[in-house]
């Protein structure tokens, strides 16, 4: 919901503050990466992606660990 939100205000500001020079495109690029980002925000808050973030992050601070102890 939070997407759409920025999607709507996105869309309600960008006529008013573009100038004639600006490209439709960026302003449909910037709605659109509005949309990926909030799916993306979504995705990355469920318990198991986190966990599995969690243990990568974990994962790489133990080898990390280890090879500044045997350098």
């Amino acid at each position: 919901m939070h997407g759409v939100a920025v999607l709507g205000f996105l869309l309600a500001v960008a006529p008013i503050t573009a100038t004639p020079g600006t490209s439709l495109t960026l302003v449909c690029w910037l709605a659109g990466w509005t949309v990926v980002s909030g799916a993306a925000a979504r995705l990355l808050r469920t318990a198991s992606v986190r966990r599995a973030l969690d243990r990568l992050t974990g994962v790489l601070l133990v080898g990390l660990g280890v090879r500044a102890a045997t350098t």
